[in-house]
């Protein structure tokens, strides 16, 4: 007794490219690259206001402009744009992550999601300063976003800052 179907294997490799060719392309949504341009140029709007001096400028934020601000920092740092924020639905789950951080770990205050994006970065490139590139890993969308290893480093860095630890 088979309990598994034997499916014949089609010695031609290009049978399943010329069949996944014939078949008709899937309805997509837009293209996010626009989306993840305009999240930049306000991001980049933001920051010149605030050198300008509209210190609550941050107030108005979103998390679109957080998203924005990550891709800045991130082409300043290491010189390339997050290529992955402009594929699929990349750009909306990044999004969708600084909305919840934004909730979660800061009480619906932009402002200091702002201040964590910031030093997040500002420690990044401290530390490539200090000892140089080391292997390829990098602050990704997800770490900014979503890791709590990295809230923690930041809890400590403000309860040092603050006094409450020795």
């Amino acid at each position: 007794m088979a309990l598994i179907r034997r499916v014949p294997i089609d010695p031609d490799p290009f049978v399943v490219v010329r069949t996944a060719l014939q078949k008709k392309p899937r309805k997509s949504s837009p293209s996010p690259k626009p989306q993840l341009r305009r999240a930049i140029t306000d991001a980049t709007d933001y920051l010149n206001r605030f050198k300008e001096g509209e210190k609550d400028i941050w107030k108005q934020a979103t998390p679109r402009v957080l998203v924005g601000l990550y891709c800045v920092f991130h082409h300043h740092v290491y010189g390339v744009d997050p290529e992955e924020l402009a594929e699929g639905k990349a750009l909306l789950g990044a999004v969708s992550a600084a909305k919840r951080l934004i909730a979660a770990d800061f009480a619906g205050n932009v402002q200091m999601a702002v201040e964590f994006v910031r030093w997040t970065w500002a420690r990044e490139a401290a530390q490539l300063k200090r000892n140089g590139r080391s292997g390829d890993w990098r602050i990704s969308w997800n770490y900014q976003f979503c890791a709590a290893r990295l809230m923690t480093d930041y809890r400590v860095v403000l309860a040092r800052e603050f006094g409450a630890v020795r």
